[in-house]
C-alpha cells in the first residue's frame, strides 16, 4: 500500500494509508463534489453497495462525545489533491455517520438543515471547526473528532436562531428567507439591543425646548389647517379655546395638553414618519443609584456570549469611580422605589361628555324641545304601527271568466267594510319584481307586469294580487309603504317572482336565461326580505316575460331552501337565514341580525335614503323604529338596535377590532377571529350620537402615558438580608461623609498649630478661685482632647477604613438591595412609537434584567408564543413578536408610514408586567374596558377630539381581568367606531426659523398643500 498524504489545510497528515487506490475517491475528501448537481442522488462509489445512514436532527446536536486522548484512527482513504480544504461534518458523534454535504449540497438522504448559500457553508463550518479537529476514519464518508472539546455557539450561530409557531428552538432558518436585510434582522429579537442616544439627542438640532415636561421634543411635521377657534369644555367646567391639535387629558389636573408621544431613534430621527403630535426621545427614568451600579459595564453587550479582555480592562477601570460615586450620592434622598399615586390604581381618564344624544334610551335625556311631540308619551325611539293588510290591492273581477284585464285596484279598508262580513278575510299574492327590469315610469312595462301577475293569482286560485307598481299609488304614503313591505308580505298567501331581461338590455344581443335574470332579481337589496317572509313551506313560483308568449305553460316552481344556492352568492349566510324562517334551524336574535345585516349589505340597492340596509333589516325584526331620513346608515342601524332586544349588539359591536383600518362598521368580523356572541360587554349604550357615534356608560378607563417612563413604585418581601445591605450601605455613605470631614478638620488643625485649640478655649481662661478654675481647666483639657489633629485624624480613619469594603462591593449590594421579585407595582399605562426589546425596557424602567417584564402571549394580533414541550402538558411561553417575519415587517413599513396608516406602538402595563405590541394610526390616550371575551377584558383604546369631545376607537387589546378592579369608572363616553374624517385636513408644517429652537408662542400660518387623514 502506498503512503498517502492527504492535502488537509494547506499541509499535510502523514502516516495515513489507505488500502483504496486513490483513484477511487472522488474529490472533496471523500465526499460528493458540490459543483456536481448529479451528485446529490448518486452515492459515494466506494459506500454504494451500503445504505446509508439515517441521522436525525437530534443526533447532530446532541450526540457528540468528546474522544479521549488515545483515541486510535483507522486508515483512510486519501482524497485527490485538489481536494476541498474543509474534510467531514462540523457536527460529529461518538459514532460514525454520514458526513454533511458542502456548500448547499444535498444529502442522498433527506437532511433536516436547509443549506446555507448566503453566507457559505464551507467558510460557516471552518470558523466552527477549523480543519486540524477533523481527520479521516476506516471507510470513506466516516470521519471523527480530533480530541478538541465542542466550541460554545458564538453569535455567527445564534443569528441563524429564530422562535415562533412554526420553527422548533434549536432549528436553522434559511437566511435566502428573509424578509428584511441582515442589519435589520441584527436590531430584532429578544437578545438585541436597539441603541439609544438619549440626551445627546438635544446636540442634534432637531430638538426644541419648552419649559413643560418633557423640555426636549420635535415638534410635529403636519399640523391642521384653517383659522376655526374651537372651545372646549373638560370635566371641571373650566374653558379652554384654540386651533386644532392633538390634545390628551391630563390626570393631574385634567386639562388637555398638548400630546407628546415618545419614540425610538429610528422614528425620532427620521422624517419619513409623518404624525401631527410632537415627538420625543425615550428616556432612561430607572432609579439613578442603579444607573450608577450599571455603569461599570455598560459598554458590553447584554447578549454577548464571552467578554474579551479589553471590555474587562475597561469595566474594572470604571468600576472604582462608580462605586466612589454611588457611596457619596447613596446618602441623598431619593425616589428609588417610587411614588405610590392613585391609591395604588391606574391614572385615571377624567372626561366627560357634556351634549346630548339624538336618541336617547330615556326620554329625560332629550333635548327640551323633543319632550312635546307627538312621541312624548311613547319611548324616545317612536315605533311605527304594524300593518294588519295591505291599503291597496288588484282584485280580479271574476275569478271564473276567463277574460283577462279586469283588473280594478281597491281600497283593502274599504273592500273589508263592504264584504268581510259576507266573503272573509281576502287573501293575495304577493309580486316580487325588480325595477331594473320592470321599470316604473315605463307603461308597457308595467302592463306585462300585471298581465303576468293576474295570470300568477289566477294559478294560484287567488282573486287578490299585490304588487308595487299598482299599489303604492299615493306619493305621500310611499315611504311608509315601501317600510312596510314585510307586514304585506307575511299577510300574502302565497309569493311569485316575475323576471325578465334588464331594461336596458340591447336587442341585438341574446335574451338572458332564465337562471341569468333570477339571479340578477336576487342583487336587488328589498328581494331578499321578501323571499325570506313569505309563507313557510310555500313554494315560489318564477315567472318570466317569455311565458306570456307560451301561455304560461312553463313557470319555474322552486322550494325556498333551492334559492339560495340558485340565485345569491353568499348561499351559505342566506340558506341559514331560510332555515330559520322556514322553521328548520332557529337562530338567536343576535345571530338573526348580525346575518340579516351581513346578507343586505352583500346586495345592491338603488340608494333611497342612507339607511335603506337598516329599514330593510328592520322589516325582519318585531320592533321597527319611525323612519328618520336624517338617519345615517350606522344611526338607522342603531336606533332599531335600542328598539329591539337584540342581546347587546351595539355593546358587542363596540368591542370589535376590525381587521383592516377600512373595514366598514357592518362588517362584523373581528381580528381575533371571535364571534361577536362570545363577548360579554360590561358597559351599556344610553344612546346614540351625532356623527355615528354611540353614548357608553359604565366602562372602566385608564390614562396612558406616552410622553416618558415615570418611576415606578415597588413592593417587595421583607428580609434580613435587604436589612443589614441597607444599613451597610447608608451607613456607610455616612462614614465616607464623616471621615472625610474629620481627615480635613485635623489637616487643618495642623496646618494652624493649634492656634484653633488656643481660640477655642480662650474664653475658659479667666481669674476665678480654685474650685472654678480647677473645673476651668477640666474643660479646657477636654476641648483640645477633642479637637486635637491626631483624635480627630484617628477618628477620620475609623471612619474611612469602615467605609472601603462597602466601596468595593457598593455596586453588588445595590443589585441585592433592589433586585429580586416584585410583589406588587403601581399600575401605569407607558406608551411609545416603535418597537424595542422587552429586556431592554425592563433597563429603562426598572434599572435592571430580572425577567420581570414578559411580552404578553395574546394581547394583541402582534402578540406570539409558543409550546415548552419541557413540561408534560406543554406551557405557553411568550416570545418576542419581532421573531416572526411578518411582523418585523409591520414595524419596517411603519417606519416610513404616511398620515393615516397603521404604526406600530408598544403598550408597557406595570400592573401585570407585560408588554404588548399593536397597531393603530394614532397613539390611543385611554383604554377603556367594554367588555369581556375568552377570560380577557376587551380595551378599546381611544385618541382624544378636544373639539368635539370625541373618542375614536385605534384599537382594541387584550388585557387580564385584574387590570379591572384597577381602574376607575369613566363618566358617560362619546365614542365613535369610525375613523376621523371631518375637520380640517392636515398639511405639512411650515420651516422653522433657523437658529430659534425655542417653542414659539404665536401660531404657525397654514400651509397650502394637505393630506388627507
Amino acid at each position: 500500500m502506498a503512503d498517502s498524504r492527504i492535502p488537509h489545510g494547506g499541509g499535510y497528515l502523514p502516516g495515513h494509508v489507505s488500502p483504496v487506490s486513490s483513484n477511487t475517491a472522488p474529490a472533496h475528501g471523500g465526499d460528493f463534489d458540490p459543483a456536481n448537481r448529479n451528485a446529490q442522488t448518486q452515492p459515494h462509489s466506494s459506500m454504494s453497495s451500503y445504505p446509508p445512514p439515517q441521522p436525525s436532527q437530534a443526533q447532530y446536536q446532541n450526540s457528540y462525545v468528546a474522544p479521549t486522548s488515545n483515541t486510535q484512527f483507522a486508515p483512510t482513504s486519501p482524497p485527490q489533491s485538489q481536494g476541498h480544504p474543509m474534510y467531514g461534518s462540523p457536527y460529529p458523534t461518538s459514532n460514525t455517520y454520514q458526513s454533511p454535504p458542502l456548500s448547499g449540497q444535498q444529502f442522498p438522504y433527506q437532511s433536516p438543515y436547509p443549506a446555507y448559500t448566503q453566507y457559505g457553508a464551507n467558510n460557516y463550518y471552518q470558523n466552527q471547526y477549523p480543519p486540524s479537529q477533523m481527520l479521516y476514519m476506516g471507510t470513506p464518508q466516516t470521519v471523527q473528532a480530533a480530541p478538541v472539546a465542542p466550541k460554545r455557539e458564538g453569535r455567527w450561530v445564534k443569528m441563524f436562531r429564530r422562535r415562533g409557531d412554526d420553527a422548533e428552538k434549536g432549528t436553522f432558518i434559511n437566511t435566502a428567507e428573509r424578509a428584511v436585510s441582515d442589519e435589520q434582522y441584527d436590531s430584532y429579537g429578544p437578545k438585541r439591543e436597539i441603541p439609544l442616544k438619549g440626551y445627546l439627542h438635544i446636540f442634534s438640532g432637531k430638538s426644541s425646548i419648552q419649559f413643560k415636561h418633557p423640555h426636549f421634543y420635535k415638534p410635529s411635521q403636519w399640523v391642521y389647517g384653517g383659522t376655526t377657534t374651537y372651545r372646549n369644555k373638560d370635566s371641571m367646567l373650566r374653558f379652554r379655546e384654540g386651533k386644532l391639535d392633538d390634545r390628551y387629558i391630563s390626570p393631574f389636573n385634567g386639562r388637555t395638553e398638548k400630546l407628546t408621544v415618545q419614540a425610538v431613534d429610528t422614528i425620532y430621527d427620521d422624517s419619513s414618519s409623518h404624525a401631527t403630535w410632537n415627538r420625543t426621545f425615550v428616556r432612561n427614568i430607572s432609579p439613578f443609584h442603579l444607573r450608577i451600579a450599571n455603569w461599570p459595564a455598560s459598554h458590553i453587550p447584554y447578549d454577548a456570549e464571552k467578554v474579551t479582555k479589553a471590555q474587562l480592562a475597561l469595566a474594572l477601570l470604571k468600576y472604582l469611580p462608580a462605586a466612589m460615586a454611588l457611596i457619596l450620592v447613596i446618602s441623598f434622598p431619593g425616589n428609588v422605589e417610587g411614588e405610590v399615586r392613585n391609591g395604588g390604581r391606574y391614572d385615571c381618564f377624567p372626561y366627560k361628555f357634556h351634549g346630548y344624544s339624538k336618541v336617547a334610551r330615556n326620554l329625560l335625556e332629550e333635548k327640551a324641545a323633543k319632550k312635546h311631540t307627538d312621541h312624548a308619551p311613547q319611548k324616545t325611539n317612536p315605533v311605527s304601527n304594524r300593518l294588519l293588510h295591505p291599503r291597496y290591492l288588484c282584485v280580479i273581477r271574476d275569478l271564473a271568466s276567463p277574460t283577462f284585464g279586469e283588473v280594478d285596484r281597491v281600497s283593502v279598508d274599504d273592500w273589508i267594510a263592504e264584504n268581510q262580513s259576507s266573503k272573509g278575510p281576502l287573501p293575495y299574492l304577493f309580486i316580487s319584481y325588480f325595477t331594473g327590469q320592470f321599470p316604473s315610469e315605463s307603461q308597457s312595462h308595467c302592463q306585462l307586469l300585471l298581465d303576468i301577475a293576474e295570470t300568477a293569482a289566477r294559478a294560484e286560485g287567488l282573486s287578490a294580487f299585490w304588487i308595487g307598481c299598482s299599489c303604492m299609488p299615493d306619493p305621500d304614503q310611499v315611504q311608509d309603504d315601501v317600510f312596510r313591505l314585510s307586514d304585506v308580505i307575511r299577510g300574502a298567501k302565497a309569493v311569485a317572482i316575475i323576471v325578465g331581461p334588464h331594461a336596458n338590455h340591447d336587442p341585438r344581443i341574446p335574451l338572458p336565461t332564465r337562471d341569468s335574470m333570477l339571479r340578477q332579481w336576487g342583487e336587488r337589496l328589498w328581494t331578499f326580505p321578501e323571499v325570506l317572509l313569505s309563507p313557510a313551506g310555500k313554494p315560489i313560483v318564477v315567472y318570466t316575460a317569455a311565458d306570456l308568449e307560451r301561455g304560461y305553460s312553463s313557470p319555474l316552481v322552486l322550494e325556498k331552501n333551492q334559492l339560495a344556492p340558485l340565485v345569491w352568492k353568499d348561499q351559505n349566510a342566506s340558506r341559514q337565514l331560510i332555515d330559520h324562517y322556514e322553521g328548520n334551524l332557529i337562530l338567536s336574535r343576535l345571530e338573526l341580525v348580525t346575518l340579516g345585516l351581513q346578507c343586505l349589505y352583500s346586495r345592491q340597492h338603488g340608494k333611497y335614503m342612507e339607511g335603506d340596509h337598516s329599514y330593510a333589516l328592520m322589516g325582519l325584526l318585531r320592533v321597527r323604529p319611525e323612519v328618520d331620513r336624517t338617519d345615517s346608515d350606522f344611526q338607522a342601524f342603531a336606533r332599531l338596535s335600542l328598539a329591539n332586544d337584540s342581546d347587546l349588539l351595539l355593546e358587542r359591536l363596540a368591542c370589535i377590532l376590525p381587521k383592516n383600518p377600512t373595514q366598514a362598521w357592518h362588517n362584523m368580523d373581528d381580528a381575533y377571529e371571535v364571534n361577536l356572541w362570545d363577548i360579554y360587554p360590561t358597559c351599556q349604550i344610553a344612546g346614540i350620537g351625532e356623527d355615528n357615534t354611540i353614548i357608553v356608560d359604565g366602562a372602566r378607563g385608564a390614562n396612558v402615558r406616552w410622553k416618558s417612563f415615570a418611576s415606578v413604585n415597588v413592593r417587595r418581601r421583607w428580609s434580613w438580608t435587604r436589612l443589614l445591605v441597607r444599613l451597610m450601605l447608608h451607613t456607610a455613605s455616612l462614614a465616607v461623609l464623616i471621615g472625610g470631614i474629620l481627615l480635613w478638620i485635623a489637616h487643618r488643625l495642623k496646618k494652624e498649630e493649634h492656634w484653633l485649640a488656643n481660640k477655642y478655649t480662650l474664653p475658659f481662661a479667666i481669674d476665678s478661685d480654685d474650685r472654678e478654675q480647677r473645673t476651668f481647666e477640666l474643660i479646657r483639657y477636654l476641648v483640645r482632647l477633642i479637637i486635637d489633629d491626631r483624635v480627630i485624624k484617628g477618628w477620620g480613619i475609623v471612619f474611612v477604613l469602615y467605609s472601603v469594603p462597602m466601596l468595593l462591593v457598593a455596586p453588588k449590594l445595590i443589585h441585592t438591595l433592589y433586585g429580586g421579585k416584585l410583589w406588587n407595582t403601581q399600575p401605569w399605562l407607558f406608551g411609545f412609537e416603535g418597537y424595542l426589546p422587552v429586556d431592554q425596557i425592563e433597563v429603562l424602567i426598572f434599572g435592571d434584567r430580572k425577567c420581570r417584564l414578559r411580552w404578553h402571549p395574546f394581547g394583541s394580533p402582534l402578540s406570539r408564543h409558543e409550546v415548552d414541550n419541557e413540561y408534560e402538558d406543554g406551557h405557553c411561553i411568550p416570545v418576542d413578536p419581532t421573531t416572526h417575519a411578518d411582523v418585523r415587517d409591520l414595524v419596517e413599513r411603519a417606519k416610513k408610514s404616511q398620515l393615516g396608516e397603521q404604526k406600530i406602538f408598544t403598550l408597557v402595563d406595570t400592573n401585570t408586567m407585560t408588554v404588548t405590541l399593536f397597531e393603530a394610526a394614532r397613539p390611543p390616550v385611554c383604554f377603556l374596558l367594554l367588555g369581556s371575551e375568552g377570560g380577557m377584558q376587551r380595551a378599546v383604546g381611544c385618541s382624544y377630539d378636544w373639539t368635539s369631545g370625541t373618542l375614536y376607537r385605534e384599537t382594541v387589546l387584550r388585557m387580564e381581568t385584574s387590570c379591572k378592579d384597577k381602574m376607575d369608572l369613566v363618566s358617560r363616553a362619546r365614542i365613535s367606531l369610525e375613523k376621523k374624517t371631518k375637520g380640517p385636513k392636515p398639511s405639512p408644517a411650515p420651516p422653522k426659523p433657523k437658529g430659534i429652537r425655542r417653542r414659539s408662542g404665536k401660531p404657525s400660518p397654514p400651509s397650502v398643500s394637505t393630506r388627507t387623514l
